[in-house]
């Protein structure tokens, strides 16, 4: 299980949990510059075309709580980052 806090607001702070049970280990992540996206490199529990061990690239927009996995090759996909 995957967890993060988000943090929203200036004056008055709201966090928000928003947890990922699909995930089985998370190896790495990194967050946009802008704050909305979240890049992580993990595998998912309860797919079929994915194997536990097999790590992927996902993307997760924090602002439309979207997910997508960006990669699906064999190898394992570690350490997401964002450039620029």
């Amino acid at each position: 299980q995957f967890k993060i806090m988000q943090i929203l607001g200036k004056k008055k702070k709201t966090v928000n949990e928003i947890y990922f049970a699909f995930f089985n280990q998370v190896t790495g992540f990194d967050i946009s510059a802008d704050g909305s996206t979240l890049a992580i490199s993990s595998d998912r529990v309860g797919f079929a075309d994915v194997q536990a061990g097999m790590n992927d690239i996902y993307m997760y927009n924090l602002r439309e709580q979207t997910m997508k996995r960006i990669s699906t090759d064999l190898y394992d996909d570690t350490d997401p980052m964002f450039v620029g």
